[in-house]
């Protein structure tokens, strides 16, 4: 059995699980209290992207997944993996910070995304499988959470 778009959104899964506890770190370890707030409002925002991606793996489980060319999927695994070991928590002494901190992470974690779906595509009908097309709407889900932290960005 090869590797299919399950695969990797089990490691998109490990991302935001490590963002998950990232985030909730620097909740319980911040001094400033108002920081405190913030980053668990924004571990729990990384809590809700694995909920939606649990719930997206649920949908297409019973679906006829394409397998992904072992080349490809190690490239991509390979691209994951190295995204997670960069993953580094950073003393923040004010919310600017950590807002400013999260976009840059939700900014690089897109830029992760778009590489992954640019990967995946050797030809034009490749932008029609379901690989490609479940990493397009998980794009879009990140979109929207830079779009929620950007008015708080200032």
């Amino acid at each position: 059995m090869g590797y299919t778009v399950i695969d990797i959104i089990d490691n998109l899964i490990c991302i935001e699980k490590k963002g998950y506890n990232m985030f909730k770190e620097i909740s319980e370890s911040c001094k400033d209290s108002k920081v405190s707030i913030v980053a668990k409002t924004i571990a729990n925002q990384e809590n809700k992207h694995i909920q939606y991606y649990e719930n997206l793996k649920e949908n297409i489980e019973t679906l006829d997944k394409e397998e992904i060319d072992f080349f490809i999927y190690d490239k991509v695994s390979s691209r994951i993996q190295q995204f997670k070991f960069n993953m580094n928590i950073t003393e923040m002494t004010n919310i600017k910070e950590l807002i400013n901190f999260s976009i840059d992470f939700e900014k690089e974690n897109l830029a992760l995304l778009i590489d992954i779906q640019g990967q995946l595509i050797r030809k034009e009908t490749d932008t029609s499988v379901l690989a490609y097309n479940v990493i397009e709407k998980i794009i879009n889900e990140e979109k929207k959470h830079i779009q929620l932290l950007n008015p708080y960005c200032k």
